[in-house]
């Protein structure tokens, strides 16, 4: 199936063609993909129009056999650690309960964030409560709201349905180390550089900013598996997009987005997913959250004493924020106190 864009004239034929230099990937009604081409306008895809996006496990093209984003929907790899954490903490009896413990395990597991505040949202509409945006929802007060039992149900369902990954050397364990550390440190800088508020908004976006890793080894397992292996070695010296292209497959950034969307994870984050390495540079929805996470990403980086660096993209990040080299050294005093590195 071939696709041109009327604006550019861009032809879409392979799979690569529609997933490189694309953004604003939406699942919608009727199972509708929605994206933007590169010139910005708007382009659809129907379910079954193409092989990697279908109702068959299967596709007829050999070689896609094992690639159909319609699965993901099923296939949500959750932080299995974490909801083990919780599972254990819910057991307490509620005077030995540590809330304070539950909330931060919880903050680990973004599914089980969004699960939680879907049931808070609804539950508020029943009560004819003002409607709560999502990047206004409290964590605290959302857990609080929908009290232990409909959280003990919600933590069970992700515990019974999680889908084990076909990875082998792709560790989630870390990958989700590292998601936590990187929404730490985007909370912090929100916190310094934007406002008090909307903190749970960055920390969420930085959380789940790397999530395409997680859909590419749920689509790409073989080659995820050798880019993580690549990725880690003592001699890489290339960074993951660069090995996603070395191994012929989507840049996380874009699978992030499709990943997200047929995840139901909130609007803004896909915004931060797709932008999180090079923000656009023109005026785009969540604009400072992405030039946050985006910050926050480097700084991570920059914290694990990766020498996977990108100082032209750093420079520009510390340009938008008018952060000379003393306050960007005391930023990251201040961050590795804040999470005791």
């Amino acid at each position: 199936m071939e696709k041109i864009c009327k604006i550019c004239k861009r032809t879409y034929s392979s799979m690569l063609d529609f997933l490189r230099d694309t953004s604003r990937w939406r699942l919608c009604a009727s199972d509708i993909l929605w994206f933007n081409c590169d010139c910005g306008s708007t382009l659809i895809i129907q379910k079954n129009e193409v092989p990697w996006y279908s109702d068959e496990s299967h596709s007829k093209d050999p070689s896609t056999t094992h690639i159909n984003f319609n699965s993901l929907a099923n296939q949500i790899p959750y932080h299995v650690s974490s909801i083990r954490s919780m599972k254990q903490l819910l057991s307490s009896s509620a005077d030995q309960r540590d809330f304070s413990k539950l909330i931060a395990t919880i903050k680990q597991e973004p599914f089980i964030l969004k699960e939680v505040f879907k049931v808070y949202t609804k539950l508020r509409t029943a009560q004819d409560l003002p409607k709560i945006q999502d990047k206004d929802l409290l964590i605290s007060e959302s857990v609080h709201g929908i009290g232990i039992e409909q959280l003990s149900n919600i933590v069970e369902n992700a515990f019974l349905s999680n889908f084990k990954l076909k990875t082998s050397a792709f560790d989630p364990h870390i990958f989700w180390q590292q998601s936590v550390i990187n929404a730490k440190i985007t909370e912090c800088l929100w916190h310094q550089l934007i406002s008090e508020h909307h903190k749970d908004m960055a920390y969420i976006a930085g959380l789940v900013c790397n999530i395409g890793k997680l859909v590419s080894a749920v689509i790409f397992p073989k080659e995820t598996d050798h880019i993580w292996t690549t990725y880690h070695s003592k001699a890489n010296k290339e960074s993951w997009s660069q090995l996603e292209h070395a191994h012929s497959i989507p840049d996380h950034s874009i699978l992030g987005e499709i990943g997200a969307s047929f995840w139901g994870l909130p609007e803004y984050t896909l915004d931060a997913m797709r932008f999180h390495h090079q923000p656009p540079d023109v005026e785009c929805n969540n604009e400072t959250l992405i030039h946050v996470v985006c910050l926050a990403n480097m700084l991570s980086h920059k914290m694990r004493n990766s020498s996977l660096f990108n100082d032209e993209q750093f420079d520009k990040e510390c340009a938008y924020f008018n952060l000379d080299s003393e306050k960007i050294d005391q930023i990251f005093v201040d961050l590795q106190k804040e999470l005791l590195l």
